[in-house]
């Protein structure tokens, strides 16, 4: 009589907020080198505009894909956008992952570019002639800033979030876009 012996694996997970270096264990290689792999880029930023609120960042890309790693794999976190700019791209190894659209500072503060096919446009600015010229800036795309309120400046994205920066009203800055993110995910 025989015996099936089975083997238990266990998931273990590693977390990157910033950029760095996946070393796989000994363990790991030995099964094939197979990872799952989570990745944000960062969000844009908020934009402004003149006599109106500025649009909020677009929030970034979702990226979840597999991967086999066959040693040391570099890990690039993309950094948020700051005022009106692109979020930065992030990435693992070959698989890469778009950051937000920077918020537009257009006289109507139209929405921020949406960061790759699971991106997160930014919302649009708001001017309402009733209450003067110095609106609300538009919110954050995706896990974004808070939006500029009469007369502030936009609100930035948390960390590591891969959300937009929130909208600054009437000539006043925008919101950071949120850094990204890496998660790596195995079995052994």
């Amino acid at each position: 009589m025989s015996f099936l012996s089975i083997s238990r694996q266990t998931r273990k997970t590693q977390e990157f907020l910033t950029s760095g270096t996946f070393t796989p264990s000994a363990a790991l290689l030995a099964a094939g080198g197979h990872v799952e792999v989570e990745l944000r880029g960062g969000g844009g930023g908020g934009g402004t505009s003149p006599g109106s609120g500025g649009a909020g960042g677009g929030g970034s890309s979702r990226h979840l894909g597999f991967y086999t790693v066959t040693g040391d794999t570099t890990v690039i976190i993309g950094a948020g956008g700051t005022f009106a700019a692109n979020g930065g791209e992030s990435s693992f190894g070959t698989l890469s992952c778009a950051g937000g659209g920077a918020g537009t500072s257009s006289t109507l503060g139209a929405g921020g570019a949406a960061g790759g096919k699971d991106g997160f446009a930014g919302g649009q600015g708001n001017y309402n002639t009733a209450a003067g010229p110095y609106q609300c800036g538009g919110v954050g795309g995706g896990l974004g800033g808070g939006y500029g309120g009469p007369n502030a400046t936009g609100g930035p994205a948390t960390a590591n979030s891969g959300g937009g920066g929130g909208g600054g009203a009437h000539l006043l800055n925008g919101g950071a876009g949120g850094s990204g993110y890496c998660l790596v995910t195995w079995w052994e």
